[in-house]
């Protein structure tokens, strides 16, 4: 009778430590499937589960050899525990990831450059400043548009972390289009501050700078974020980024114009309907610029504050 109700014991204890060899040697073949193994990853990670299996199987049988009657019952009551807790927190983790997925995800933008109506024409209007719940940030960075090369994003924690000691959480690819640098893969949050790739342009706002990473804001509508390396981008700060663009444009000149001088009291500039404005220097939250005329010919020149606490004040563009 002791007989028969070891062995009975002794095949539950096999059974859950093969379940559990299972279980454990698939959640480590997981750990070591190679990126981009497609279809081909579960077989990799479930033949880490067979191994483990047939170790777990070993080991139960060896056990209930060598074990007494009461360390069998013991051992069973112990798996049977660890087995309702690996069922948990495996029902735990899909429940999680099921919830994940059903969260409306945010739809990609098909036109992420903005075309609002404004004195500069057509694709010269990259940015339109309308957005001013999101932070100034610092300036602006530029990836490396080059054929065959990705830009990665990461989620940092600690900022003395370099960048090879992280996985990147996902990245931005590129390819040779039939006239230019194109995207081939981004991710479906992607919505830079600026894209107009045949003329070479792409930039995201730079929120953050430290000496190893720039966190970016990869949506500029949802204001999302991400951290880059800062060797694989080029950052330009506000300053330098504004005194490039080709022209300027006050968003408010009614209650920001056109001033003689860098002071908020000094005498205002009198501007024509949406004048387009060249920027000639900076100084803190002004900028020096001139009036262009339609033939692009500078005029007067003036002071105009370009940024306060909410955001920018002044559209700008990059092309003529």
């Amino acid at each position: 009778m002791k007989e028969k109700l070891k062995l009975l014991q002794g095949t539950g204890l096999i059974i859950l430590l093969v379940f559990l060899g299972l279980a454990i040697g698939t959640r480590i073949g997981a750990l070591f499937v190679p990126k981009g193994s497609g279809l081909a990853g579960p077989a990799i990670a479930l033949g880490y589960g067979v191994i483990g299996a047939a170790i777990a199987l070993i080991i139960g049988v060896l056990m209930v050899r060598k074990m007494s009657g009461k360390n069998v019952r013991t051992a069973l009551v112990g798996a049977f525990v660890l087995t309702l807790l690996l069922v948990t927190w495996l029902m735990l983790a899909r429940s999680r990831k099921a919830s994940q997925a059903d969260m409306p995800a945010m739809p990609r933008p098909t036109a992420p450059v903005d075309r609002a109506p404004s004195a500069f024409s057509g694709d010269a209007v990259l940015h339109a400043a309308q957005n001013q719940q999101q932070p100034l940030g610092v300036g602006m960075v530029k990836p490396r548009l080059q054929a065959g090369t990705a830009l990665h994003f990461y989620s940092v924690r600690d900022l003395q972390t370099m960048p090879h000691q992280l996985a990147p959480q996902d990245s931005l690819t590129f390819k040779q289009g039939e006239h230019f640098v194109e995207i081939a893969t981004a991710p479906p949050w992607f919505w830079p501050e600026v894209m107009k790739l045949d003329y070479n342009l792409l930039y995201l706002r730079a929120k953050t700078v430290s000496r190893n990473w720039l966190e970016v804001v990869v949506n500029r509508q949802s204001g999302q974020t991400a951290w880059v390396d800062r060797q694989a981008v080029e950052c330009v700060l506000w300053p330098d980024f504004l005194l490039s663009v080709y022209a300027v444009e006050l968003l408010d000149p009614t209650n920001n114009p056109m001033r003689i001088k860098p002071l908020l009291h000094a005498s205002p500039v009198a501007l024509p309907e949406r004048a387009q404005l060249k920027p000639l220097a900076m100084q803190g939250d002004w900028l020096r610029v001139e009036i262009l005329d339609d033939a692009g010919q500078a005029r007067v020149t003036g002071w105009i504050r370009w940024r306060d606490a909410q955001g920018l004040l002044i559209r700008y563009s990059l092309l003529s």
